[in-house]
């Protein structure tokens, strides 16, 4: 007969053993590890990410069963089995013996995982700049990412903070971090946040106050509208005084005055039509020096000189001067007013 200590005892033991049964019953294990081992997926890097997608699934499975609290070829055979059928085809070929998972885990590793560049992870570290459109945040979460794989081990930190003051696309950004003595990585973060946000806020603030412009010039437009409506329909259109009378009498008076001031109107632009008329036909005075119809100042006979008379700035049919000739029937001498040679002009 058990004692009453024997089995709070034997209880206590077997809580733990009835929490690890329970926990592999409730979560499900990840899928088999289904593969392609082409030159497509292996150069591209896509078969090694889904291997350590696949694994870190596992890891979580495993510490979350406590399944290393089973012994060792427990662990393994658990890891062959949900591993699947194609990643046991490889296993068949692995040569050494595996004491422990975290020793079969290398193995795999060493399979599906590319031999490491340091050399081009670095590289593509020290070429990646922040983009259009990207956050410090989202910049330097990605700086974190590839300096995870180029093993600079205690230089992490400062490595990435250098390389985010480099990157940064504000010049102005990246003088305020430079000017900092003491520049820690969580700190240039909070700088570059500050600066994000303050511009953001700015340029909020500046397009509110262009909208609010706008809307006031909009509102002036509208009300300086409305006064030259009210101006225009307040003011008297015409001087002369309505006849007044009963309510048909100033109908008719109305309408007659209309009629009779639309005639005047109409009489007024047809004089100054006929006016304008006049002025279009009216003859131009002939030049007394061309003999032709030009614009002030441009006579065309301006610094030429006369065949007739040899002087200058006129043409000779347009010449004045007259000479004296005889007649030899009656000796009666006559005057007579020269208009120079026939087409003669220079």
């Amino acid at each position: 007969m058990t004692s009453s200590s024997d089995s709070e005892t034997y209880q206590e033991a077997e809580i733990p053993i009835l929490t690890r049964r329970t926990m592999e019953s409730i979560l499900r294990p990840p899928q088999p590890f289904i593969f392609e081992n082409d030159i497509t997926n292996v150069t591209s890097g896509n078969l090694s990410k889904e291997w350590e997608k696949w694994k870190k699934a596992f890891k979580i499975y495993y510490e979350a069963c406590e399944l290393h609290s089973k012994e060792n070829i427990v662990q393994i055979n658990i890891l062959l089995h949900i591993i699947g059928e194609k990643c046991r085809e490889v296993y068949e070929q692995f040569t050494g013996e595996y004491k422990t998972i975290e020793d079969l885990l290398k193995a795999f590793d060493a399979f599906f995982l590319p031999r490491k560049n340091i050399t081009i992870e670095r590289h593509s570290f020290f070429t990646r700049d922040q983009r259009d459109l990207e956050s410090i945040e989202q910049y330097v979460f990605e700086l974190n990412k590839i300096a995870a794989k180029c093993e600079f081990k205690d230089l992490c930190s400062e490595l990435v903070r250098d390389k985010m003051i480099c990157g940064i696309k504000d010049g102005g950004l990246r003088e305020r971090l430079l000017r900092e003595p003491d520049l820690s990585l969580s700190k240039a973060i909070d700088i570059c946040r500050l600066a994000e946000i303050s511009r953001a806020q700015a340029k909020n603030i500046k397009s509110e106050n262009q909208e609010q412009s706008h809307n006031v010039h909009t509102v002036s437009k509208k009300e300086k509208e409305k006064k030259n409506i009210h101006y225009a329909s307040s003011a008297p259109r015409y001087n002369k005084r309505r006849p007044t009378g009963s309510s048909g009498g100033d109908v008719r008076a109305s309408r007659h005055y209309h009629e009779q001031s639309e005639k005047q109107r109409s009489a007024g632009h047809e004089r100054e039509y006929q006016e304008k008329g006049r002025r279009l036909l009216r003859p131009r005075a002939v030049c007394g020096k061309c003999g032709k119809n030009h614009e002030k100042y441009k006579c065309p006979a301006y610094g030429q000189r006369c065949s007739a008379c040899r002087k200058m700035n006129h043409y000779s049919r347009m010449c004045r001067v007259y000479e004296v000739q005889e007649d030899s029937s009656d000796q009666v001498s006559t005057i007579k007013w020269s208009s120079g040679k026939s087409g003669a002009n220079s």
